[in-house]
């Protein structure tokens, strides 16, 4: 049930709104509206301001509202471990995504944490690119061997003389592989929240 105090003052009670409005925005852009996040912070709120010292409202509205923090900011760290966790469980990648975003901005251990799966991520993306790219770009994508026999591995723009080592079988390998690596992030990741 949702915790508001009985405002006599016009402004008092529309700050109140204002701020819970970008909270529950914040909310419903992460998917967890349902979550209790806000009801939480609406009670540490209402508990910060019923604890403020003076009779005016809109100045003891405000003392608890910096008290309490930002929105963004004070419900990051929160976003970021729901939307992980529910992430790590689900593997939906947009979830993922954010939650590694918002967990960027919490504390330094967990945006290396973030950083890390980000770059893991990054590598999964690649290579499914590569592997979609390799029939508009045949010869340019893939394992390229040069003329010297150095290996490169991505989109070779220089090909003369050159030779594509996997041929088709660079879009089944750049699929395969990135599904497991996904799979394997994934799995890294809900252990990870797990300890």
């Amino acid at each position: 049930m949702s915790v508001r105090p009985s405002f006599t003052s016009a402004a008092a009670a529309k700050a109140w709104d204002d701020h819970f409005a970008e909270v529950d925005r914040l909310l419903a852009r992460a998917g967890l509206s349902d979550s209790g996040l806000g009801d939480n912070l609406r009670r540490q709120l209402h508990d910060s301001f019923l604890a403020e010292p003076g009779e005016r409202e809109p100045p003891r509205l405000h003392a608890a509202m910096e008290r309490v923090g930002r929105p963004a900011d004070r419900l990051r760290k929160e976003l970021a471990q729901a939307l992980l966790d529910r992430g790590s469980r689900t593997g939906h990648p947009v979830t993922i995504a954010l939650g590694l975003w918002h967990a960027l901005f919490t504390s330094t251990r967990e945006a290396l944490r973030a950083a890390a799966f980000g770059l893991g991520y990054g590598v999964v993306i690649g290579l499914m690119v590569l592997a979609l790219l390799k029939p508009v770009l045949f010869r340019n994508v893939g394992l390229v061997r040069d003329q010297v026999g150095r290996l490169s591995f991505g989109i070779v723009t220089e090909y003369s003389g050159s030779t594509e080592v996997l041929g088709w079988w660079a879009i089944p390998i750049g699929l395969g592989l990135g599904t497991v690596l996904y799979l394997a992030l994934t799995l890294l990741l809900r252990w990870s929240r797990s300890r």
